[in-house]
């Protein structure tokens, strides 16, 4: 409703709408700064109309004009924040940081701990360059990490094939006029670039071996047929398949988007962020704790707690680990999957 009346009183370009809202309420100031910052962060610039009012009063508005902005191709700008704790220095955005304009320089706190209430204000207008700008980047990455577009025609048979050659070349179970791997790639020019793919084999539904690349460093058909190997015989968790099994096992081809990094200062803020059943997840505490579940995953782990805490634990990390202060590196991507009819 709101967005319904923004669009009515939005006349043309001499129209700027600017929003200032309060944020969290009586918090330690360490922790309010956290949450704010948070909320800043999924607001601007392209932020989703989700935003509660337990973390902005202004909520249904801020909410109307994300609505809005997308239909008429703006960025909303964040323009600057402050607590009460303050004494009235607002923290300015740094539109030159690098952040997409979303961080701003905070004065040192003078009681971390004082109870605060937390403000920031938000605009959008037309012929805004800098908010073009980022709109045209966001626009650049959606279409060119989605590795969906650089496969073949009728990719769902293609790379299952390409995966069971390599397996039955390896097993000595290929038969003399079928095709090879790279024989498979020869015919296929879109398996020569690069791209990144896990390969995921069961027996009878149960998982056998899963082993991919997160990150593309080679030709995406050279990756398929090599981790189509791995997965049988390389991956830890499980004894290696054998020649004898492999009529039984059903293969899975996931390729994967370019990793996309998350502006998320801590745990809680991840878990409203993730989408359950769409997002692969990868976390790095940057102290060799690294781990990534990819969006199958959501199927046995539908509670996003439940999915960052099995993740986290797959790190190496305790399942109730918790952070506030941006120390754990976390990035999303999608996958492309074809699956066979379970053998």
């Amino acid at each position: 409703m709101v967005g319904d009346v923004i669009r009515a009183l939005w006349s043309g370009p001499e129209t700027v709408i600017v929003i200032s809202s309060d944020l969290s309420h009586y918090h330690p100031e360490s922790v309010a700064r956290a949450l704010d910052d948070d909320t800043i962060a999924h607001i601007a610039p392209l932020g989703e109309p989700t935003i509660r009012s337990n973390r902005a009063c202004g909520a249904y508005p801020i909410n109307g004009l994300l609505d809005v902005c997308p239909g008429k191709g703006l960025a909303l700008r964040f323009l600057g924040c402050s607590t009460s704790g303050d004494d009235g220095e607002v923290a300015l955005a740094d539109v030159g940081s690098g952040s997409g304009g979303w961080r701003a320089e905070r004065p040192l706190m003078r009681d971390p701990d004082t109870p605060v209430v937390g403000y920031a204000s938000f605009a959008a207008w037309e012929h805004d360059p800098e908010a073009r700008d980022v709109l045209q980047a966001e626009s650049e990455r959606h279409s060119t990490t989605d590795g969906a577009t650089n496969l073949p025609d009728h990719a769902d048979t293609v790379l299952i094939r390409l995966a069971r050659a390599s397996l039955e070349q390896h097993f000595d179970l290929a038969k003399p006029d079928d095709p090879t791997p790279a024989d498979i790639v020869a015919a296929h020019p879109e398996l020569n670039r690069p791209g990144a793919s896990f390969v995921t084999l069961t027996e009878h539904g149960q998982l056998r071996g899963c082993i991919g690349t997160i990150e593309a460093y080679r030709p995406l058909g050279r990756d398929i047929a090599e981790h189509a190997i791995d997965a049988a015989i390389h991956d830890p968790r499980f004894r290696p398949v054998t020649a004898d099994e492999y009529p039984d096992i059903s293969v899975e081809v996931s390729v994967l988007s370019a990793p996309e990094p998350m502006r998320v200062p801590s745990r809680a803020a991840l878990e409203r962020m993730l989408k359950p059943g769409r997002d692969g997840l990868i976390i790095d505490d940057r102290h060799g704790h690294r781990a990534t579940f990819l969006p199958q995953v959501w199927t046995e782990l539908p509670d996003s707690r439940e999915f960052v805490g099995h993740l986290l634990r797959k790190a190496g990390l305790p399942a109730a680990y918790e952070w506030h202060d941006g120390s754990v590196i976390c990035s999303r991507y999608t996958v492309t999957a074809f699956g066979e009819t379970r053998r």
